[in-house]
């Protein structure tokens, strides 16, 4: 499968899992909230075309920023179904998503940022984005991939272990409404290398996910950085959905 990066190594990973997270969603919203049609064939990842989530950071270095996702089409190819997605950042386009939805289940994801920079996730099977099944089972769920960032005439490549460890449902309000969500712990580790300084960063949040809707809720977690021998620790925020059109 192939995903994009978001933000910069760890940081642009975390904006993909909560700007694009657009796979958890369930519970209570579900009677309020109909399932539209979708091509993913999975309730906690529904990409209808015209479905857009508003998120609101109430807390970290982004605090009362908003970040909106929308599906903008979707197409039909022989490597399965194409879907495209703009996410922008204060109204303002910040990352093109491309997933393509194979006829096996597994989804493969690539983005371009302003200034041509390109980020994309390549791994293989489910990584990344679980499966309906895995989001309520997974104790934990390893998946491994490699992030590519091109700049210009530079490409930059990362290894990233992730874990996915499903914690139960969770009663979760937020502003766009009260939610029975799955909550999950994903512990995202990026290792490399870049003109002989080694980097190695370690991003842990909670994501909780109510089928039919999205992500409702993200965050209160950890980032911890080490460049050179030198260690920085900072927190990740958090984001509260705020808006769902189906």
């Amino acid at each position: 499968m192939t995903v994009t990066e978001r933000g910069g190594g760890a940081k642009l990973a975390k904006t993909v899992v909560a700007g694009l997270s657009v796979f958890g969603f369930g519970g209570l919203a579900a009677l309020a909230h109909p399932a539209a049609t979708s091509v993913s064939g999975n309730p906690y990842f529904p990409l209808a075309v015209g479905a857009t989530w508003t998120y609101k950071a109430t807390s970290g270095p982004a605090a009362g920023s908003t970040v909106t996702t929308r599906v903008v089409s979707t197409r039909a190819t022989a490597a399965g179904t194409v879907v495209n997605m703009r996410i922008a950042s204060n109204s303002s386009v910040v990352l093109n998503a491309h997933y393509v939805v194979r006829p096996n289940g597994s989804v493969e994801f690539e983005g371009t940022a302003p200034g041509s920079t390109k980020v994309s996730l390549s791994g293989s099977g489910d990584y990344f984005i679980p499966n309906a099944r895995q989001v309520t089972s997974c104790h934990p769920c390893a998946f491994t991939g490699t992030f590519t960032t091109k700049l210009a005439t530079m490409s930059i490549q990362e290894h990233l272990l992730e874990s996915v460890t499903s914690m139960g449902l969770q009663h979760i309000a937020v502003p766009a409404g009260s939610f029975t969500a799955e909550k999950l712990l994903l512990s995202m580790k990026l290792t490399g290398a870049y003109g002989g300084i080694t980097t190695d960063s370690t991003t842990k949040f909670y994501d909780y996910l109510a089928r039919n809707v999205g992500v409702v809720e993200s965050g209160g977690g950890t980032v911890t950085t080490s460049v050179a021998g030198q260690t920085f620790h900072s927190s990740t925020g958090n984001e509260v959905l705020v808006k769902y059109t189906p």
